[in-house]
């Protein structure tokens, strides 16, 4: 797959609500080519959708956000045939985006009460709060935008699907897998073309079109005809903080995700390098180590890493010393996905941090 990214304009080009703007991030498109023939690949979208608002917070608690200037009516922000989410673009969890479960409108300070999930649609709770990591009020900035679905990313017609093609069944179908983090397994998604709906496999001939596609998820998307299908995703380089959560990992498990970067960057293990990975687990083998698999585009395998104990240097899965704790590591393809594989027993919260701009800003 082929991936490029042009850009359209700034933010502040968008005509959105706004109380505070910001011109920091750049507008553009990814154009996704597939070659023609069968194939499966773990995918990432790293544009964000245009935002409707862009504010401050004035209020906190474990799980809600108070943002001044929001009017928007209660309840609008968390229906399920229009999801949405909020990011926070300035402090400690700057970065994180969180799906708006509730949204109240307090008429007397024209402000909105956001309700979130602090678990990040995983099992693992994460307070807004969270002493030493805390959301502060009135310093904190926040984006609303939509929810990417499998209707609004892929298409709601067969004449209007992207990255897919539809059919009268599973079996004839191109389908997108969606990794269901509580569950550990994919959910497997289709277009029927007969009824002109997205259908779960399995799931019987429920309209599944508002199924949401999580920011920092990696669906794995499998064609099966032969076509070669050009597709184009337009949204917003996410704004580059200091540090930002990676993700949540169970004990023993596995987890596909993706970084929200629009063009490949280089990940090390220097807090000078660009992108590095902070508060991750070292072991002596990749067996033993919770372990990072860089996946390649077109394909469901990647190339295999781990920190070594002994060392503190990357090795690959063979064992091999692969990059230098002083040198930057592989190279994160930013629409392909990583894997990666907790093998603890406790759960664990790696962080990734950014010491500087991995794309230009235009």
């Amino acid at each position: 797959m082929k991936i490029a990214l042009a850009a359209l304009g700034l933010l502040t080009s968008l005509g959105l609500a706004t109380a505070q703007t910001s011109s920091s991030q750049a507008l553009g498109y990814n154009i996704y080519t597939y070659p023609a023939g069968a194939s499966t690949s773990i995918n990432c979208f790293p544009l964000y959708p245009n935002p409707i608002f862009v504010g401050t917070v004035t209020g906190v608690t474990s799980n809600e956000l108070t943002v001044a200037g929001a009017t928007f009516a209660s309840g609008s922000l968390s229906t399920a045939a229009s999801p949405y989410f909020v990011v926070l673009t300035s402090s400690p969890q700057a970065g994180r985006s969180m799906r708006i479960t509730a949204n109240s409108f307090l008429s007397g300070s024209s402000s909105n009460v956001l309700t979130v999930d602090t678990g990040d649609n995983t099992t693992l709770t994460t307070p807004l709060n969270l002493s030493g990591y805390a959301v502060v009020p009135n310093e904190a900035t926040v984006q609303i935008f939509p929810a990417y679905t499998l209707n609004t990313l892929f298409g709601t017609t067969p004449t209007t699907l992207q990255f897919i093609n539809g059919g009268a069944t599973a079996t004839a179908a191109d389908s997108v897998a969606i990794y269901n983090a509580t569950a550990r397994k994919f959910d497997e998604y289709f277009f029927n073309t007969t009824l002109n709906i997205w259908n779960r496999v399995g799931g019987g001939t429920v309209n599944a079109g508002n199924t949401i596609i999580y920011p920092e998820s990696a669906p794995r998307i499998t064609r099966k005809l032969p076509n070669s299908p050009t597709s184009r995703v337009e949204g917003l380089a996410g704004m580059v903080p200091v540090a930002a959560p990676l993700l949540k990992m169970p004990g023993n498990a596995t987890v596909y995700s993706g970084f929200r970067l629009p063009v490949p960057v280089l990940l090390s293990w220097t807090t000078t390098a660009p992108i590095s990975l902070q508060g991750w687990t070292s072991g002596s083998s990749f067996a033993q180590a919770p372990a990072i698999s860089v996946l390649s585009a077109n394909s469901l395998s990647g190339l295999g890493y781990f920190l070594n104990s002994a060392t503190t240097s990357w090795y690959t899965s063979s064992g091999a010393p692969a990059y230098s704790i002083s040198v930057v590591g592989p190279e994160i393809n930013p629409t392909a996905g990583v894997i990666y594989v907790n093998r603890v027993t406790g759960s664990t919260f790696p962080f990734i941090k950014f010491s500087g701009l991995p794309y230009p800003i235009y």
